[in-house]
């Protein structure tokens, strides 16, 4: 029996990449007031991981510190008893994405194009303290603008609690990594 070829084959459109926008050195840094934050929570390996997205919502691009300073506070502003831990899971300059930038003697800061968004990850575990009535609010330091926010969560405690006789910790997972 006689086997049949297709003349022609067809292939699915592959999807184009955008390419990373550069953000042009000259721009400033990014200020609580230029951004537009949001949370999500997931859980996973006994820790709750608590996503921050910002968004720069403002006229011009804007630069972020990859790892900004973060204070766990109740809602009256009352900081909660953690302790800070900052990743650095790949903090080789030569190999960062094409938006972000460092200098010597300077942190490694995030690029943002207008309307672009980037995600901070601070899973939490340990937490062997009563809920935080009302909800956990995340306070941000964005260092080179010298500005605060705070990005207030339906949170109220970190992931379960391996041994109280330790700290209950969160990891900052700095922006674009």
């Amino acid at each position: 029996m006689g086997e049949k070829y297709a003349a022609q084959t067809q292939y699915a459109l592959l999807p184009t990449i955008t390419p990373t926008p550069t953000i042009p050195p000259s721009s400033g840094n990014c200020r609580a007031g230029d951004l537009q934050t949001s949370v999500n929570a997931t859980g996973t390996t006994g820790h709750i991981v608590l996503e921050v997205g910002v968004m720069n919502i403002s006229q011009a691009p804007c630069f972020l510190p990859s790892w900004p300073a973060i204070q766990l506070k109740d809602r009256s502003g009352n900081p909660i008893d953690v302790t800070y831990d900052y990743v650095f899971l790949n903090a080789n300059p030569s190999s960062l994405p094409p938006t972000q930038e460092s200098s010597p003697g300077q942190p490694i800061e995030y690029g943002l194009a207008v309307g672009q968004d980037a995600l901070l990850l601070l899973p939490w575990g340990n937490w062997y303290q009563p809920p935080v009535e009302g909800g956990v609010v995340i306070g941000m330091f964005l260092l080179g603008a010298k500005s605060w926010t705070d990005v207030p969560t339906d949170i109220s405690g970190g992931g379960y609690c391996d041994d109280p006789g330790f700290s209950s910790t969160v990891d900052v997972i700095g922006f674009g990594y």
